[in-house]
């Protein structure tokens, strides 16, 4: 009949099978509730900490100028009167902020032809 209990006869045994601390629980038992609790940690740790992922220096400027480019959007979107956003599209949104753009572009044309 098999125990849970550790072989009396302990000099026959191998190693990881023997009876560990004077307790019930065998060598191979602690091992494993070591590895299941550093596997416990090391997944709590990565879930809880942002790990940072080398990025090239293109990647990185290329972010930056993103996030430039959608704080001015984000700008010229609040701009935008609440009535319009009702019918608002991608599209008429884009619209806009283009005239807007050609509007500003040739008004610095016209001051800086006028300095000249």
């Amino acid at each position: 009949m098999a125990t849970f209990y550790a072989n009396p006869n302990e000099e026959n045994e191998i190693w990881i099978e023997q009876a560990a601390f004077d307790s019930r629980f065998r060598v191979w038992h602690y091992i494993f509730f070591c590895f299941s609790a550093f596997t416990i940690a090391v997944v709590l740790f990565c879930c809880c900490v942002k790990i940072r992922v080398p990025r090239t220096k293109q990647e990185i400027e290329a972010d930056y100028c993103r996030k430039k480019l959608a704080g001015k959007f984000r700008h010229r979107l609040k701009l935008i009167k609440n009535q319009d956003m009702d019918t608002m599209d991608l599209e008429r949104a884009l619209q806009i902020i283009q005239d807007d753009y050609a509007e500003e572009k040739s008004k610095i044309a016209v001051d800086a032809s006028t300095k000249h």
